[in-house]
This record gives structure tokens, C-alpha cells and sequence, in this order.
């Protein structure tokens, strides 16, 4: 067994060991179809599959640093920005994710704006924003 497969094998063991840390969304692949010069509409074809992923809030800046009561009016939480790291297997989906693709989590439609993936190619950890 190479090392990417059996680093493949420890993210599929690392995902069972978290248990119900990872939560079940929907990854939605959007394909881009045609465009109709008349109305202006691109129309997108959808392929959802429901998946495992470890969910992190993400935030626009650092915290600032300070002392005991220090408060920075101009900080921007995650609850404000609604901008969240999804971390899935690689293995849960197939093709490459990219820009076009969105992922439902609790109702919400988060768009996918930044893609990273692992050296082995095991995990993605794709920044969403929430949309609407």
C-alpha cells in the first residue's frame, strides 16, 4: 500500500472517530449549461449527494489582541460574515470542486468560494459564504 492510500485510509478512519462532530450536508455540483440571449439566464444543471463533513466558522480578521475589556467596535464575527470551512473526504464526491458549486447546510445555500486540498489528496477544505 502506497502513502496516499494509506493516508486516504486514516481520513476515513479520522471521520468515524469524530463521531457526530462531523455533520451530514449536501454538496451540490453545478454544471453550467446554456445561456439564452434573450432573457439573460444561464441555466444550471444540479447533482446533489449528501456527505460527511467536519464544519469550522471562519472569520474576515484575526481577533485583536488586547488586554482585560479591550473591545474593537470594527471586529467582524463569524455570525455577522456567515463565512464557514467545510472539511470532507475527497473520496465523498467525485470530480475536482470548484467556484460554481454550492454546499446546503441546515437550510442554507453557502456558495463555494476557495478551494484547498491535502498534499495526498485525501480532503478538501472548501470556504463557504452564505447566501441571501
Amino acid at each position: 500500500m502506497g502513502l496516499r492510500s494509506s493516508i486516504a485510509s486514516a481520513v476515513d478512519s479520522a471521520f468515524v472517530a469524530v463521531g457526530d462532530i462531523a455533520e451530514t450536508i449536501t454538496f451540490r455540483k453545478r454544471t453550467t449549461g446554456s445561456y439564452t440571449t434573450s432573457s439573460g439566464v444561464v441555466t444550471h444543471t444540479d447533482s446533489d449527494t449528501s456527505i460527511k463533513a467536519i464544519v469550522t466558522p471562519r472569520s474576515f480578521q484575526q481577533q485583536p489582541q488586547g488586554g482585560a475589556g479591550y473591545e474593537d467596535k470594527n471586529f467582524i464575527t463569524t455570525e455577522h460574515g456567515g463565512a464557514l470551512e467545510f472539511t470532507i473526504k475527497a473520496s465523498d464526491i467525485t470530480g475536482t470542486p470548484d467556484t460554481n458549486d454550492q454546499i446546503v447546510r441546515d437550510g442554507e445555500v453557502y456558495s463555494v468560494n476557495q478551494i484547498s486540498f491535502d498534499p495526498a489528496g485525501a480532503t478538501y477544505q472548501i470556504i463557504g459564504e452564505r447566501m441571501g
